[in-house]
């Protein structure tokens, strides 16, 4: 239940195994929302890194075929098996520009589960 949004370098993730000891890398990537706006949605190297990536949405305003995940397309990407349940599709941010990430009723992320967070009582308060 996490936003990545317009991150510089990549959309989420980069995960790299350890150069002196084979240690087995494992994440759990879970009901995440990846929006960028230019780069890769998700770095090199984590096709190989285990865990469970499930019911993400991932998305790239340049579009599908723009959309970069580990060095290939969506479609490579979403054959690979590496996640489950997981969509290319716009989260359908209110107002993603003014970095607004309320989630119109119809997004797809939460149909996928994603659940976010009251930030009614979040923020500095008066005594």
């Amino acid at each position: 239940n996490n936003v990545f949004a317009f991150n510089r370098e990549l959309g989420a993730v980069r995960m790299v195994r350890a150069v002196v000891q084979d240690i087995p890398c494992t994440l759990h990537f879970v009901n995440n929302i990846v929006f960028v706006d230019h780069g890769p949605l998700a770095g090199k190297g984590v096709r190989n890194v285990g865990g469970v990536w499930a019911n993400n949405v991932w998305y790239d305003v340049r579009g599908i075929a723009t959309a970069e995940f580990d060095g290939d397309k969506w479609a490579a990407w979403e054959k690979s098996g590496k996640e489950r349940g997981s969509v290319f599709a716009d989260p359908k941010f209110r107002d993603p520009k003014a970095f607004d990430f309320t989630l119109a009723p119809d997004s797809p992320a939460l149909k996928l589960g994603f659940r976010p967070i009251d930030l009614t009582g979040i923020g500095p308060t008066r005594n």
